[in-house]
């Protein structure tokens, strides 16, 4: 079976998610653990790289099945950090690297009375089924095929190069942004020099005036904000 690449997950609109295809659902029921997001997601029937990057999910259109797992996520976490849901943390800290067991994950969603889409409930078992149950339900599940175990890898593969690509690009904007600001600091304190000011309030005013926009928007720094830079930057008035 030819199975197509993984889906790069869009940055900051809603228009593919959807639920998981067949392919797409023979590997999720068999993983044993999963991020806590990406379990969420499948309780929501979405397929979880359809999602956009985290920090469209606040976004999501009430409604829709974006913000149904924007909401339960939340309630995950919560129940997390209430331990009531247990989960494994990262070092990093971050909510979306929590990862959780399907086991432990379908014993919460059963607590909570939340119904796990069809595919799933026979291999998610709850942690508290019987073990026997449990052993049986093993021994008639199906062994993962060759092109299971790889579209496994492919998704492990997608995420981590999704997560690289965007620390990347988001220190690239915090690093553009800075060097934009700084730039402007001095902008303002060479349009202060540029002639005698009575007052440092005027000079701000002046360096307002013919600044340059704030970097990647259309709006222009406040007065405030100009006079402090000048302030900071120790400027005094001149005396000729």
């Amino acid at each position: 079976m030819n199975l197509p690449p993984p889906l790069p997950r869009p940055r900051m609109h809603f228009d593919d998610v959807r639920p998981p295809a067949d392919h797409e659902w023979a590997v999720w029921v068999l993983m044993p653990e999963l991020q806590l997001w990406e379990a969420v997601a499948l309780l929501c029937n979405i397929e979880p790289l359809s999602l956009p990057a985290e920090g469209a999910w606040p976004l999501a259109e009430m409604g829709t099945p974006a913000s149904t797992f924007r909401d339960r996520f939340r309630v995950a976490v919560a129940h997390h950090s209430a331990g009531t849901l247990r989960c494994t943390p990262s070092r990093r800290g971050f909510y979306t690297d929590l990862r959780v067991s399907t086991g432990d994950f379908a014993d919460w969603t059963r607590r909570m009375g939340w119904v796990l889409p069809a595919p799933l409930p026979g291999l998610w078992r709850p942690a508290s089924a019987n073990v026997g149950e449990v052993l049986s339900d093993r021994s008639t599940a199906p062994a993962p095929t060759p092109a299971q175990s790889d579209r496994v890898r492919e998704l492990e593969a997608a995420e981590v190069q999704r997560r690289q690509s965007t620390s990347t690009k988001a220190q690239q904007a915090a690093t553009a942004r800075w060097a934009g600001l700084e730039q402007h600091k001095l902008r303002a304190m060479e349009l202060a020099n540029s002639k005698p000011f009575p007052s440092r309030a005027k000079a701000a005013e002046y360096a307002r005036d013919n600044i340059e926009k704030k970097e990647g928007t259309n709006e222009f720094y406040s007065l405030q904000t100009v006079d402090g830079w000048l302030r900071e930057g120790g400027w005094k008035k001149s005396q000729g």
